[in-house]
């Protein structure tokens, strides 16, 4: 019976040694703060940030590691406290305000990947604690995206209306979507994704592959619904982000309408010209010597684009610059009877 009881005394004893044990180890150091942004763009700087709190004990080293790689090290019995391991085509910079603390200057590509700090403690623990976290490398070469219609569209009963939206070269993939009077729709919607290696003459990774960039290709067949025929109006976005509406991401749009309105805009910009040039002509004030010009702006979508506009300028000069503009405008509405009497017989 006495062998039992000294037998469960000494298990007690050991595993209450552990968890002591455990619980210095765990509170003696710990990784407060780990800065890793989640993502940066090739070429510009970031800065890596590792706070710790030892909790009285003495430092024995701190380390950054990309993957299994180490490219800094501090250990301060060593000489020289400070290390930097070579890697990859950018440089590496650290803070001895704040140890720590590394700035990566013009990152490539490579800089992508998992990171970790690791933060040790002196004998006779030799407590360790780290931490880890993902970077993502990003690239943009293009402005856009950019959107064309079909040459047939013309809003009308019938008629399908076709649209492509392109976006070239970027990293990752960009991602395009359209909406249809502001709401985003999936329907009749196919797209390409088109992986191209480009050799960069500033930045080439270290296996020679060059950049992966990728170029996507959207296209949009719609019917125009029977609310959109009877306003005659309707409106088509397409939309490209980069990584994340924070990082990129931009709109390109248009409008589609019918001939026969668009007619009628131009008519009534017509009229509201003809009645301006005509108050200017029985005006009896004096015209500016040096010539002032008088400018008749129209604005017509046609079914190959939505948001074509022409200009008539006539530069008139003392009392002749209105009987120089009316020739012009009678065979602007000449054009304009013409076009109607088309629209209304393909109608």
């Amino acid at each position: 019976m006495k062998k039992k009881i000294s037998s469960s005394s000494s298990v007690f004893i050991v595993v209450s040694s552990v968890i002591l044990y455990a619980s210095y180890k765990c509170d003696a150091l710990v990784i407060t703060q780990m800065v890793v942004p989640s993502h940066v763009q090739r070429g510009s700087d970031l800065v890596l940030r590792c706070l710790y709190d030892l909790d009285g004990d003495s430092l024995y080293s701190i380390k950054w590691y990309k993957g299994s790689h180490e490219f800094f090290g501090y250990v301060p019995k060593e000489t020289p406290q400070f290390r930097v391991f070579p890697w990859s085509n950018f440089t590496v910079h650290y803070d001895e305000q704040e140890i720590g603390k590394v700035h990566l200057k013009a990152v490539t590509r490579e800089a992508e990947g998992r990171y970790k700090c690791e933060v040790s403690t002196e004998g006779p623990y030799f407590n360790t604690d780290y931490r880890e976290d993902n970077l993502t490398v990003y690239d943009i070469y293009s402005d856009g995206p950019l959107m064309v219609g079909h040459p047939t569209n013309d809003l009308k009963p019938g008629n399908q209306l076709r649209f492509t939206c392109s976006f070239r070269k970027s990293r990752p993939k960009p991602i395009l979507s359209w909406f249809v009077d502001s709401q985003e729709t999936i329907n009749k919607v196919e797209s390409r994704y088109v992986m191209e290696s480009t050799m960069s003459a500033d930045k080439k990774s270290s296996n020679g592959s060059g950049l992966e960039l990728w170029s996507a290709e959207s296209e949009l067949s719609i019917w125009p619904s029977a609310r959109q025929l009877e306003r005659k109006f309707l409106n088509v976005a397409c939309r490209a982000i980069v990584l994340n509406e924070t990082v990129y991401q931009r709109v390109a749009s248009t409008n589609v309408t019918t001939a026969s309105a668009l007619t009628v805009q131009l008519q009534q910009q017509v009229q509201r010209s003809r009645v301006s040039s005509t108050s200017s002509s029985s005006s009896t004030s004096p015209v500016n010597s040096s010539g002032q010009q008088h400018q008749v702006s129209a604005s017509m979508a046609s079914s190959h684009h939505s948001r074509d506009s022409y200009s008539l300028s006539a530069a008139s000069k003392g009392q002749g610059g209105s009987s120089n503009a009316r020739p012009i405008l009678v065979l602007l509405e000449l054009w304009l009877f013409v076009v109607g009497l088309s629209a209304a017989l393909l109608s």
